[in-house]
């Protein structure tokens, strides 16, 4: 049997389930995550946990995020897994946002912009700086917005594009800058 290929597959399914029938992507993301586990696949733990928060978190599913995400952060840090414990970091930027911490969400993202990080989680970071930026009235909101989008784009994924069309449309409009708003 391909134990490893039944990791990355069960990873997949799981991380898809969540925007069709998310009761059934946690136990698969637990099936994925434990069979890395046994088969001491430390990319595969991380990849499985990381799936478990940010799908979580993109179906609002807060307590479930939090858990994993704490997990995977924990776990990333042990072993030095940086991608996955930065994209873990972002991802409660973004819930901290989403729940009205806007202060850790701000301290986690600008400690995501300052390590020199990957594309998907800058993006994140990016986002999240902005957001919280735009809604405190402060400084420089727009061109961490811009600098998101323009990441976001080259990346062409939805998933990376729509947290970020969020962010410019939200500082549109409490900038009272309506046109720039996305139609």
């Amino acid at each position: 049997h391909d134990q490893v290929g039944l990791v990355r597959a069960l990873n997949a399914v799981g991380a898809a389930s969540w925007f069709g029938v998310p009761d059934e992507a946690e136990p698969l993301l637990v099936e994925s995550l434990e069979t890395a586990r046994r088969l001491h696949d430390d990319i595969g733990v991380a990849s499985a946990m990381v799936n478990l928060g940010s799908g979580a978190g993109e179906v609002r599913r807060y307590a479930v995020a939090r858990r994993w995400l704490a997990e995977a952060r924990a776990f990333c840090a042990d072993r030095d897994l940086d991608y996955s414990g930065h994209y873990a970091t972002s991802w409660v930027a973004r819930l901290d946002l989403e729940q009205g911490d806007w202060d850790r969400a701000g301290e986690l993202a600008d400690h995501i912009g300052s390590v020199g990080t990957d594309a998907i989680s800058r993006i994140g970071a990016l986002t999240v700086a902005g957001r919280v930026r735009t809604r405190r009235g402060e400084d420089g909101a727009t061109a961490l917005l811009d600098a998101a989008w323009t990441e976001a784009r080259r990346s062409g994924h939805l998933q990376r594009l729509w947290p970020v069309a969020a962010g410019r449309a939200e500082a549109a409009w409490l900038g009272g800058r309506p046109e720039e708003m996305p139609g």
